[in-house]
């Protein structure tokens, strides 16, 4: 794959829009938020319907974030689900401001 730009396709007011609607709502499900080298990784608690949600999430960010990688681990029983978000250099940086993180 050739190497993508780190940088979100959606207007400025979209992605203002998007911050304060879908993203802050996922931000606000994640019970821990871990650093990883390239991005970070959330941790949620097993919920009925949540895989679904966050998979409605993941196909919007693909659209307008092509370079993020997304993947997905989910725990034996009622364990946690982990999502993963990951990318190029620059990634980091990225989320962290998109999603407000501290």
């Amino acid at each position: 794959m050739t190497d993508l730009p780190v940088a979100c396709s959606l207007a400025e007011s979209d992605l203002r829009a998007r911050q304060g609607g879908v993203l802050e709502h996922m931000r606000g499900l994640a019970k821990e938020v871990k650093d990883l080298e390239s991005g970070y990784a959330f941790r949620f608690a097993a919920e009925d319907g949540l895989l679904v949600e966050l998979a409605e999430i993941i196909e919007q960010e693909r659209k307008c974030c092509p370079f993020l990688k997304f993947k997905f681990l989910v725990e034996p029983a009622t364990g946690p689900i982990w999502l993963d978000i990951t990318g190029p250099e620059g990634t980091k940086t990225f989320l962290r401001e998109v999603l407000q993180l501290p």
